[in-house]
């Protein structure tokens, strides 16, 4: 059976327990060169006054609308980086179970990306900086308007998320679909 091509919704997720940035992109992988658009770019900053588990019902409770509003069929998230500050990682683990409870919720396909990854599949390289990643994601979307203005990095980079796992699903599911069985 020939390849056949599936347009999907994509939702990219930056955690942070302070800002989470989003993004929601259509690939259209029948359209061609032009098979990405972007739907919804923001930050989710819950009020500052606001104890850590508030923030996280709050941050819970925008994706949920979200998800309900736009219904993707895909959720791509930064994996955990642990650096220098465990308790940070863990309140950040703590974030991503309530996002990832609301997609198992809505049944979607979650995947889970590094931001190296996320860079490399984008611009080519891994180290790249977060002004280089938002400047290539412009050429992806030259068409869209919420992209004419400079967005905070939490934003563009759940967009690279997405678009990342946008690019290597189509890759993936092309090789799935060429292998006999």
């Amino acid at each position: 059976m020939p390849f056949q091509p599936q347009t999907c919704r994509i939702i990219g997720i930056d955690p942070g327990s302070r800002t989470t940035g989003f993004a929601l992109i259509q690939s259209s992988p029948s359209r061609g060169r032009n098979s990405y658009e972007l739907i919804e770019l923001g930050i989710w900053r819950p009020g500052g006054g606001q104890d850590y588990l508030a923030r996280i019902a709050a941050i819970h409770a925008n994706l949920t609308t979200l998800l309900r509003s736009t219904q993707p069929t895909h959720l791509v998230m930064e994996s955990v980086y642990v650096g220098r500050y465990p308790q940070s990682a863990i309140k950040l683990s703590e974030l991503r179970g309530a996002l990832l409870a609301a997609a198992f919720t809505h049944e979607l396909v979650i995947k889970q990306l590094s931001a190296t990854y996320a860079k490399k599949a984008i611009t080519g390289g891994g180290s790249t900086t977060k002004q280089g990643v938002a400047h290539v994601l412009k050429g992806f979307f030259p068409a869209s308007p919420l992209l004419e203005q400079p967005q905070p990095p939490d934003a563009t980079d759940a967009l690279a998320l997405a678009l990342a796992y946008a690019l290597t699903k189509s890759v993936d599911d092309r090789i799935h679909d060429a292998i006999p069985r």
